[in-house]
């Protein structure tokens, strides 16, 4: 009887450290994005101002968590590189808890973020702003976040 118990005491405490690590999952990932929309809000109103070479590459709201962790390195910038923009990190991002029954929202959402990360829209607004030292590295993420967001489009 007390092994039973013990048993059900476990299994609880084990399925609420679960639910815990969901709920703080979960939390990361709305404070990511909330992050992400206002840094791509600040970006674009900052297109009227005159400032060429400014922009590096972790200056860029990219459409994943990992861009938005608190870690930074030794130089105060982020520990993120073009590896964290794979398909998975950018579709769980965007879409996390969308399911075919909004598919309207799902496509919403990524005509915004291709729209956002479309190559020449990308380059003819931002390019200049660009530091010529993370300019290829730039090109390199918009290009790999594009093809990203279209083939979740067609997908």
């Amino acid at each position: 009887m007390q092994k039973a118990e013990t048993k059900r005491a476990e299994k609880l405490a084990e399925e609420e450290r679960k639910w815990k690590e969901t709920e703080h999952r979960l939390r990361r990932f709305e404070e990511a994005r909330g992050e992400y929309n206002l840094r791509w809000a600040e970006l674009l109103a900052s297109l009227s101002e005159i400032g060429d070479g400014e922009l590096a590459f972790h200056d860029i709201p990219w459409p994943v968590v990992a861009a938005y962790r608190r870690r930074r390195s030794e130089g105060g910038k982020q520990q993120f590189g073009l590896a964290d923009l794979t398909a998975e990190a950018v579709s769980s991002f965007l879409l996390p808890e969308l399911r075919s029954e909004v598919e309207n929202t799902k496509k919403d959402r990524l005509r915004d973020a291709i729209r956002r990360f479309h190559p020449d829209k990308f380059e003819g607004r931002f390019i200049n702003r660009v530091k010529g030292e993370d300019k290829e590295i730039i090109l390199e993420g918009i290009g790999q976040v594009s093809r990203v967001l279209n083939s979740l489009l067609s997908a």
